[in-house]
């Protein structure tokens, strides 16, 4: 009989080593910067176009941007130095409870969130973009059930750099600003890559 101890230990490690992370990562930098060099004007001109945007609509008078409030838009540091952006919405809302003989004295509270993520990919001539469309309940410390969490999309996706278009930026803060459905936005939704 084998002990399981010692065929466990003659096994090589799945972790990668420090070394070959690194490597990994400088690779992936590589790519992302080659990629971004030549394709700089198309990702530049978008990440502008949704900047202007967003700074538009947050100067409208509270009750037009209502239910969202304000559009946030921001730069975040990747260890891929891949020039990450973050577009995204929120609002808050409540429904009666359902089921049950007291559901008209009572509320369940929500929030819609909508995330809107942009980098310049590894693949020639692509970027990578996430999208998130999450509706999330509210719990109050303590209370067991169940979650009723939904997540109505989630999507990652290549895009071509040339479908950056500043004129398809508008979609993006329709999307963001609850005006528009997920099918709406510009992009090809068979390049999914979830």
């Amino acid at each position: 009989m084998t002990d399981w101890l010692e065929e466990a230990e003659g096994k090589p490690s799945r972790q990668s080593s420090p070394e070959k992370i690194a490597s990994h990562i400088e690779q992936r930098q590589k790519l992302v910067k080659a990629n971004y060099a030549s394709n700089a004007n198309y990702y530049d001109a978008f990440i502008s176009e949704l900047s202007r945007l967003i700074a538009r609509v947050n100067n409208l008078p509270a009750h037009t941007r209502e239910p969202f409030g304000k559009l946030e838009g921001r730069p975040k540091r990747s260890k891929f130095d891949n020039k990450l952006f973050i577009f995204s919405s929120s609002y808050r809302f409540k429904k009666r409870k359902s089921g049950g003989i007291f559901r008209w004295f009572g509320f369940r509270h929500y929030k819609h969130i909508r995330v809107f993520y942009l980098s310049v990919s590894k693949q020639e001539g692509f970027a990578d973009a996430e999208i998130k469309d999450y509706i999330l309940e509210k719990h109050r410390l303590g209370t067991k059930g169940d979650d009723k969490t939904t997540l109505h999309d989630h999507h990652l996706l290549l895009v071509p750099m040339v479908d950056l278009k500043p004129e398809n930026a508008r979609m993006i803060i329709d999307w963001l600003a609850f005006k528009a459905e997920t099918s709406a936005l510009p992009f090809d939704f068979s390049l999914n890559q979830l």
